[in-house]
């Protein structure tokens, strides 16, 4: 009762994940099917009357006593023609209407499966950083892809089950016409078997869903990591920990999926043999109750018919009912999704936020909620417009944490950041982050290139036909990556390569900060984006980004390990534990550790 109420509410959590337009698709496929149910009924009544009229036309049926009289039938040549045209007439209908409600629910699930994905995916993007750091990106791998799939094959089981009821009941109504007592005692007994089968496998089913969809998720995992380590497994000839791991995962994975093909089919093939049986059993009741052969002929034709349109609705009713079991925890996981709060990027901010003074860090202390310790503690920072920034400290002091929060993608525990006296974090004022981002430029030590051509990735997320080529190369001269561009067999146009494998680490650095350029921020913030650089190449990348003649509205925030690499900045801070333990300005920082340049 738990699971079955688990799933009806599942149900009700998706139809209402649906915008108006598709839940009223879902209705009008719900009355499409009544209506197919309907000319199910008909039909069986149809080929009773064909069959009567072939067998035993003068005594005919008083059911049908009704056409004789309006269309005024006065032989049995007559009465053949009539009964055969609407034999006829109906079943074509009524496999007209069957087409036409497939090709609905293939468009309507089609439909569906499109809405899901750009809402799941839409909420998932526009989550903040802070959830990206909780979770595991092969779950959200699997969520976005296989997940999406399996709530698709939700739906179309659901829209399988409703539609075959439907039918079902239909067929049943007719049969009940024929003979009451023979279609009560057969639907009961067949309903009965698949419902106590459905009760005892469907727990199962729930058991063997968890397992297969944590299978799944371990085999995007190994994929994942086994791609992006590559190279070290290669070096060391790890291949088989992987192939191992791999293959255990894609065997779970593949045996369950097996066992549920099984456990939801097998029935059909188990039945179609009872069916049989009750056929038999049913001819011989018929022919101890009716004393005209050709009438018994007409019947058990009518009952055959009849049993051979309801087994596989049936069995089509108790597959799809198991299989909601099945797909019920994928669903339950793309429904965590949807109820995800984001914010919402439909209408694009494109303003930037005021900056003309300075950015003022005001007592700002943070910590992650798996530790009470602080990151930050208390800082306080006043970095002017046009001022270079510089900041050293061990690893784990807290550098890259006090930048994501002064990007805004981290919010404080504690304190505030002024950008000309605005205070960022203002929760009445949403749009006050959104503004703000979009005055910022981030060069990260390990640059994401996406195999696309060098100019796509300078201009970054910005449509091929709007990339302005000249303010690309520009970009690039300015990040000293000009000269190996031109070198390469395309120039501009040379596809990177997946991640960017077919550059150097220092190339790849380069083309980072040619695309932080081109974007024309007025806070530029490098974190160790120059590691990968010589000496002599991240001096010029460094005097010419700081180069106040053509960039003199540019404030720029640098970390790095490399002490020399902080030379050229106006301002020097050390962090040590999550706090500014030193401030220096150029003069005192060069004259401090020009021994360790």
């Amino acid at each position: 009762m738990k699971r079955s109420y688990k799933l009806f509410n599942s149900i009700i959590l998706l139809l209402k994940s649906l915008d108006k337009k598709r839940r009223f698709q879902f209705f009008g496929i719900l009355f499409i099917n009544i209506f197919n149910g309907l000319f199910e009924f008909i039909s069986i009544g149809s080929a009773l009357l064909f069959i009567e009229s072939l067998t035993d036309p003068k005594k005919i049926s008083s059911s049908f006593s009704f056409l004789i009289s309006t269309f005024s039938i006065s032989n049995e040549k007559e009465l053949i023609t009539l009964s055969t045209i609407i034999f006829l007439t109906i079943n074509f209908i009524t496999t007209v209407i069957r087409i036409f409600n497939l090709w609905l629910n293939t468009k309507f699930r089609i439909s569906f499966l499109n809405y899901i994905s750009n809402k799941v995916y839409r909420k998932v993007i526009n989550q903040e950083y802070y959830f990206f750091i909780n979770q595991n990106s092969s779950e959200l791998l699997t969520d976005l892809t296989s997940n999406i799939e399996k709530t698709n094959f939700f739906f179309e089981n659901l829209l399988t089950l409703t539609t075959s009821i439907i039918l079902s009941l239909g067929i049943v109504l007719s049969l009940i016409k024929l003979n009451f007592y023979i279609t009560f005692f057969s639907v009961i007994f067949f309903s009965s078997i698949y419902t106590l089968l459905g009760i005892f496998i469907n727990k199962r089913v729930d058991r063997y869903s968890k397992i297969e969809m944590n299978s799944s998720y371990s085999l995007n995992k190994t994929i994942l990591n086994s791609l992006n380590a590559i190279k070290e497994i290669i070096i060391s000839n790890n291949h088989e920990f992987y192939i191992k791991n791999f293959n255990q995962n894609n065997h779970y994975l593949r045996k369950y999926q097996g066992i549920i093909g099984f456990i939801t089919t097998f029935p059909r093939y188990l039945f179609e043999g009872i069916g049989l049986l009750f056929l038999g059993l049913s001819g011989y009741i018929i022919y101890s109750s009716i004393n005209n052969s050709a009438n018994i002929i007409a019947l058990l034709g009518a009952f055959a018919l009849g049993a051979q349109k309801l087994l596989p609705t049936m069995q089509s009713s108790y597959k799809s009912w198991s299989l909601l079991y099945f797909y019920n925890k994928p669903l339950d996981r793309v429904l965590d999704l949807i109820k995800l709060k984001a914010t919402e990027y439909n209408n694009v901010i494109k303003d930037k936020l005021l900056f003309k003074k300075q950015i003022k860090i005001n007592n700002l202390s943070f910590n992650y909620e798996v530790s009470n310790e602080n990151i930050s503690k208390n800082i306080n920072l006043t970095i002017n417009k046009g001022e270079n920034l510089g900041i050293f400290g061990k690893t784990g002091s807290g550098k890259t944490t006090l930048i994501n929060i002064l990007m805004g993608i981290l919010s404080p525990k504690s304190g505030n950041i002024l950008i000309d006296d605005v205070d960022l974090f203002n929760k009445n004022k949403t749009n006050l982050l959104k503004k703000w981002k979009n005055n910022i430029s981030l060069v990260p030590q390990d640059i994401f290139l996406y195999d696309a051509s060098i100019t796509e990735n300078i201009a970054f997320c910005v449509p091929k036909e709007n990339i302005e080529f000249q303010r690309v190369v520009n970009a690039a001269k300015i990040a000293f990556a000009h000269e190996f561009i031109s070198k390469t067999i395309n120039g501009y146009e040379t596809f990177v390569g997946d991640k960017g494998i077919k550059l150097s680490g220092g190339q790849k650095q380069r083309i980072g900060l040619a695309r932080a350029i081109y974007s024309n921020s007025e806070l530029l913030i490098l974190d160790e984006s120059t590691s990968a650089l010589d000496f002599k190449t991240e001096k010029s990348v460094i005097e010419s980004i700081f180069c106040k003649n053509s960039n003199s509205n540019l404030t720029t925030i640098t970390i790095a390990h490399r002490l020399s690499t902080l030379r050229y900045c106006d301002k020097i801070i050390e962090l040590k534990d999550g706090s500014i333990t030193g401030l220096y300005n150029n003069k005192e920082y060069i004259e401090k550790f020009k021994n360790l340049f």
